[in-house]
């Protein structure tokens, strides 16, 4: 997240991967075929589908980071835009290296 200035004031500009990670349902393939449904707040908070593993969220880098209720990284993720689509990077060495993440809205 950046800001720009627009006037007189600073704006807020959010990243691409944030922008999409709140404007959806998501189904995370924790382990394809198998997923769940997740819902992504402002503030890291993850209103549907948290648990141990999964607990919070934030952004690096651009990338999203699902955090452990530890605060541990549990999985890293890429968006890309073209397919709407989080990738998990296998960076963290924890979580399964071919998790992802779909919209619902696709």
């Amino acid at each position: 997240m950046g800001s720009i200035k627009q006037g007189t004031e600073f704006v807020t500009v959010k990243e691409p991967a944030e922008e999409a990670l709140l404007r959806s349902l998501w189904r995370l393939y924790f382990n394809p075929p198998r997923y769940k449904h997740m819902k992504f707040q402002e503030g890291g908070v993850i209103s549907e589908g948290a648990n141990d593993n999964e607990n919070k969220w934030r952004i690096v880098d651009g990338a999203l980071e699902l955090l452990q209720r530890d605060g541990k990284v549990h999985n890293r993720f890429t968006y890309t835009r073209a397919s709407n689509s989080f990738y998990a990077t296998g960076e963290s060495g924890k979580g399964i290296p071919n998790q992802y993440m779909s919209s619902t809205d696709d």
